[in-house]
């Protein structure tokens, strides 16, 4: 069976950095509640399931002119595969 694991993400707080944890394909954020989303090609478990869930709610999220922050092995859509660099966009 899975086996679950908590972090301890407090010794990267500080002010004005907010942690929630969720799943990447529904972010338990409000819309357009924050400045910059970075989203990588999958987490812990691998790849994302839904791609374009993930960047549908990492925009959703984000404040007008906010950054979208991703790894490009996640492809335009999360189908193309292999590594590569990060890139930004300007969202709204």
């Amino acid at each position: 069976g899975l086996r679950e694991l908590a972090l301890d993400l407090s010794s990267l707080a500080r002010a004005g950095v907010g942690f929630a944890v969720g799943e990447a394909e529904r972010l338990p954020v409000a819309s357009g509640a924050v400045d910059l989303v970075a989203v990588a090609a999958g987490d812990a478990r691998g790849p994302f399931a839904d791609p374009a869930a993930v960047l549908a709610h990492a925009r959703r999220v984000l404040r007008p002119g906010g950054w979208l922050v991703t790894h490009e092995a996640l492809g335009r859509l999360g189908t193309e595969p292999g590594g590569g660099p990060w890139r930004a966009e300007r969202v709204g």
